[in-house]
């Protein structure tokens, strides 16, 4: 069977029989068919759609996870997923920022490409369900908490005396 890499590689070339223009990220680097360093990559992505209307990131989520803006794509496809929640959740936020078109939304995909893919996305489903219990634990609290400071500041300002 293939690597995930031989895979990708393999991905690329369909992109490219298919005429779409590529930018792919991995643990080895950037790779694409258009000129540039990584940033300039970025800014074609990102800010150059009338010039290159079809560009396909690529790209490892741990690997092009964090600190990028991908807004310009409302769509995620994952091919391959690992356990690592945070890396995952990094990823998605990718699309979900300042700039995204609010009114083309944000779709992500999963791909199930060996029998353990769909035990890994389950996985994940269940940490986001995990953090979502805990951050709306705290979210309570906060209103609580915000609830009392406001009566505690309603029963002073009730309570003082002015001579």
């Amino acid at each position: 069977m293939e690597d995930l890499q031989e895979q990708l590689i393999g991905f690329v070339v369909w992109l490219k029989k298919a005429k779409w223009n590529f930018i792919r990220v991995d643990g080895r680097g950037w790779f694409s068919d258009l000129k540039g360093n990584p940033s300039r990559l970025l800014d074609i992505f990102q800010d150059e759609k009338n010039q290159y209307e079809r560009v396909c990131f690529v790209g490892q989520p741990s690997s092009a996870g964090f600190g990028l803006t991908l807004t310009a794509s409302p769509t995620i496809l994952y091919y391959s997923n690992d356990f690592n929640f945070e890396s995952r959740q990094q990823s998605e936020d990718r699309i979900h920022r300042l700039g995204m078109d609010v009114n083309r939304g944000a779709t992500i995909i999963d791909l199930f490409h060996l029998p353990s893919d769909e035990l890994i996305l389950n996985n994940l489903q269940k940490k986001r369900k995990l953090q979502d219990l805990t951050l709306g634990e705290m979210r309570s609290s906060y209103i609580a908490l915000q609830k009392e400071m406001e009566k505690d500041a309603f029963n002073a300002a009730a309570n003082s005396r002015i001579y």
